[in-house]
């Protein structure tokens, strides 16, 4: 149902008139009134909207992750997968592992330093009929080192070390004894070692091996210094420094032709 007001020329003049003037009236006081209003809407409105942006886009660049945060961490590597990775790294640069060479074990030796003190007789005197014969005790020691090697060799007659008329060759980890009971006899130990050995059982025994009297026999002797006990007694020969030493067994002076003077006890016929 539409409602129609029918206004007659007269008053519908007057009403437009009316309202225009109110109209001009109150334009101004929109325009100054509402205008900076709306204007500081504006402004405010754009100047929120630009900070908003402004700080979207600051927060968004403090909060995106570095390159470093972003990457994942390396995984530990274990002792065995290192020195796996290092040796095939070498083996892949050169095509071959090189491997220390362990050292060598230097061999029993002469040492440099072979003074001797030896404390022996050079002549030994005896019953020119004797068929053997017990050195006395003697002494020897090396100053060059704490082992020592004797090598003996006798011009006629037999070397007894030890238990006599036993053969006491003997091989053990610190002392050896090699050709007992025979013209060349070596010995290899510590010094005491082997001095013990050659005065043991009432000392070094020199007997004939045919029955004959063992006078004139000569004893030679060397002592080495060496670096450890070995059985190695080419070093008797290779050594040039080394102390020599020769015993000769002698006779007495005793002579078959010897005189004896007459002793006079006196007339036992005569009474006191």
């Amino acid at each position: 149902m539409k409602l129609q007001v029918n206004y007659s020329g007269g008053k519908r003049r007057e009403f437009l008139g009316r309202y225009k003037f109110q109209f001009l009236i109150l334009l101004p006081v929109l325009i100054f009134g509402i205008g900076p209003i709306v204007a500081d809407q504006i402004t405010s409105g754009g100047t929120q909207s630009t900070t908003t942006e402004t700080a979207t886009v600051q927060s968004a660049i403090e909060t995106s992750p570095t390159p470093e945060s972003s990457e994942s961490p390396s995984p530990e590597v274990s002792d065995s997968e290192s020195s796996e990775t290092e040796v095939n790294d070498s083996t892949t640069e050169s095509g071959t592992v090189s491997i220390a060479p362990s050292p060598t074990k230097i061999p029993p030796h002469a040492v440099a330093n072979q003074n001797m003190v030896l404390q022996i007789p050079r002549v030994q005197r005896l019953d020119p009929r004797a068929k053997q014969f017990n050195f006395p005790q003697v002494s020897f020691y090396s100053e060059g080192s704490p082992f020592l090697m004797l090598c003996m060799n006798s011009s006629w007659g037999i070397i007894d070390l030890e238990a006599k008329g036993i053969n006491d060759s003997f091989s053990g980890e610190d002392v050896f004894i090699q050709g007992d009971l025979s013209d060349s006899v070596q010995v290899s130990g510590t010094s005491s070692q082997v001095l013990n050995i050659f005065n043991s059982f009432g000392g070094l025994r020199l007997k004939s091996p045919d029955g004959k009297a063992v006078v004139g026999t000569n004893l030679y002797m060397r002592f080495v210094a060496i670096s450890e006990p070995t059985d190695n007694f080419a070093l008797c020969g290779e050594s040039q420094a080394t102390g020599q030493w020769l015993t000769q067994l002698q006779p007495l002076g005793l002579q078959v032709n010897t005189k004896k003077n007459p002793l006079n006890l006196g007339d036992k016929t005569k009474k006191p």
